[in-house]
């Protein structure tokens, strides 16, 4: 009896493991514009006529050296009414980061420019009235989406700022963690152990170097505090940025 208990809890610790990891791989590619028209790869829109594919000649490389990079036209959106731009994927053929940019038709201005880990793993969501939405892998974290905001303002597209990145994805503490009251410090809220596994709710907009973004993170008992990688892990360290 006591054989048949012990082999019924290690089975139920690994469908256990198994949900999380299905759980954690759902997250991390859902989609928030599933519910949109798709009229390309990766592209959705709020109806057809807003977005046609790019049938004209190959388009220059600009400034990107030829070598490491290629540029492709994916199309012409209805960015906001009496208003088109170009849509280029520029896909870095060595390294990171790719980009993405949204282009003036007549002049070939560039008004908005946007880099990510990888072309694929960028989702727009165009709506026609002036907006985008981009939803992509963060360059400095392992794998999670998050979802940014952008508007046509003076000739430029530009993010609307957050207080908040919405991240949702649980990781591991690989060395102890010390969480704070806010992002720049200030009192200890928890100290978490190695192997506590933790959820990011978010990382703080405006700090995008790897030593100082900030990132809210709920503890298993439902605490939350923050917590900032910094030089020599003076803090400890989460797995979801460390992806080497």
């Amino acid at each position: 009896m006591k054989s048949l208990l012990s082999h019924t809890v290690v089975l139920a610790m690994c469908f256990s493991s198994g949900a999380l990891v299905a759980q954690e791989k759902q997250r991390a590619t859902s989609n928030p514009f599933e519910s949109k028209l798709q009229v390309a790869k990766n592209i959705y829109v709020e109806n057809q006529a807003q977005f046609s594919n790019w049938t004209g000649a190959k388009v220059n490389i600009g400034g990107y050296a030829p070598e490491a990079f290629s540029r492709t036209r994916v199309g012409t959106i209805d960015f906001a009414p009496g208003k088109k731009l170009h849509l280029d994927a520029v896909q870095n053929l060595v390294h990171v980061p790719s980009f993405y940019e949204l282009v003036e038709p007549k002049s070939e201005k560039i008004v908005g420019k946007f880099p990510n880990y990888d072309i694929s793993d960028v989702r727009w969501f165009f709506p026609g009235n002036g907006i985008a939405y981009l939803n992509q892998k963060h360059l400095n974290m392992c794998g999670p989406q998050y979802t940014r905001k952008f508007v046509l303002q003076a000739g430029a597209v530009t993010e609307v700022r957050q207080p908040l990145y919405f991240v949702d994805a649980e990781t591991d503490v690989l060395s102890a963690v010390t969480l704070y009251e806010s992002a720049n410090g200030g009192k200890a809220v928890a100290n978490l152990p190695p192997a506590t596994r933790v959820q990011v709710v978010g990382v703080l907009p405006g700090k995008d170097d790897y030593w100082t973004m900030a990132y809210l993170v709920k503890t298993p008992l439902g605490l939350t505090g923050w917590h900032t990688s910094k030089p020599n892990q003076v803090d400890g360290e989460l797995s979801i940025y460390m992806c080497n």
